[in-house]
């Protein structure tokens, strides 16, 4: 995404004005955000360009296989990591917080079922190779 106008005529990117000249496109100013407009002209976030998860050289957003896991019935919440692998370099690794009325189900069925549904959702590489359940996902204070 970019932005044009003066709305971003004062940001820098503090000691670094190497990346500050580098987001900078004539008029518009170049976000880092991934977004896609949809055919009634809305824009949906995707993602950083900065934040992805190469897996044999294909570039994966992270958020785009959460909301696709979040579309699930069985999934309450999901939050998804780049994991080390030694073919692919990366994988998607899931920490999914499943719905109560899904947790009694047999885990090697769901996981294939919800690696399925990313399969559909987004496309055929981006499914998370390596799924951990949780009761809950663990979050920080933040900064504010």
């Amino acid at each position: 995404m970019c932005q044009d106008g003066l709305s971003w005529a004062y940001f820098i990117f503090q000691d670094n004005p190497e990346k500050t000249k580098a987001s900078e496109q004539g008029d518009f100013y170049i976000t880092g955000d991934q977004a896609h407009k949809d055919k009634d002209g809305y824009f949906w976030f995707t993602g950083r360009n900065d934040d992805v998860i190469n897996s044999s050289s294909y570039r994966i957003g992270p958020v785009e296989v959460e909301n696709a896991l979040a579309e699930h019935p069985a999934v309450l919440e999901a939050a998804v990591v780049s994991s080390p692998d030694p073919v692919r370099g990366e994988v998607v690794k899931a920490f999914i917080v499943l719905s109560p009325a899904y947790s009694s189900q047999d885990p090697k069925k769901l996981t294939q079922e919800l690696q399925e549904h990313v399969k559909r959702e987004t496309a055929p590489y981006k499914y998370p190779r390596k799924n951990c359940p949780r009761q809950l996902l663990e979050r920080s204070k933040g900064i504010y």
